[in-house]
């Protein structure tokens, strides 16, 4: 979920090393580039650290991934058109890139 959310927010990958080995390293070590998300609220990164972490054992169910102030906040709230278009935005530069 974690992943999802951060490429859905930024069009990009969170671990980002310029090598298959960089990017390893940063996977296993757990360190997110959260330089693309500048512009995201302090809530949703807490959410993608959340979901990023590293140990399965230690990442919230879904009924927590529900709780969260993010995701129960977004609910009360009408997400704005423009948010919506830059996420469908980020969604195809991502595709565009070809990462996978």
């Amino acid at each position: 979920m974690g992943v999802l959310t951060y490429t859905m927010l930024s069009g990009r990958l969170p671990f980002d090393g310029r090598t298959a080995g960089q990017t390893e390293i940063l996977i296993l070590e757990n360190q997110p580039n959260f330089g693309y998300l500048q512009s995201v609220s302090e809530e949703a990164k807490d959410f993608i650290k959340k979901c990023l972490t590293s140990k399965y054992e230690d990442r919230p169910t879904i009924e927590k991934m529900l709780e969260h102030k993010w995701i129960t906040r977004i609910g009360k709230t009408r997400v704005k058109t423009n948010n919506r278009l830059e996420v469908g935005r980020n969604l195809l530069n991502f595709k565009k890139a070809g990462v996978f």
